[in-house]
């Protein structure tokens, strides 16, 4: 199933206004506690088992600030992409 970061982002900071602490686990570290083919409940499980070990480890809710300046690289990532393309057409 495909996930909505933007929707886990809303939803991060709708509970950081309330909570004032939340925390995503690493979707890696997650997937290798599943034990077979990947289903919701299978998912489900391997999430609750990784929060229980004591070396799980959690990433925090970007800023805003951090949300832009990821966006800002992308952007140069991709125009940096089009004119080395640009460049190497033009050799042909």
């Amino acid at each position: 199933e495909a996930e909505d970061p933007v929707r886990w982002l809303q939803l991060g900071r709708w509970y950081l206004e309330r909570l004032g602490n939340v925390e995503y686990a690493i979707q890696s570290l997650e997937h290798a506690h599943r034990k077979a083919q990947k289903n919701d409940e299978r998912d489900a499980e391997a999430i609750a088992e990784a929060a229980t070990r004591p070396t799980m480890r959690y990433v925090e809710i970007k800023s805003e600030a951090q949300l832009e300046v990821q966006s800002l690289h992308r952007v140069r990532g991709r125009l940096v992409a089009e004119r080395t393309a640009l460049i190497r057409e033009d050799r042909c």
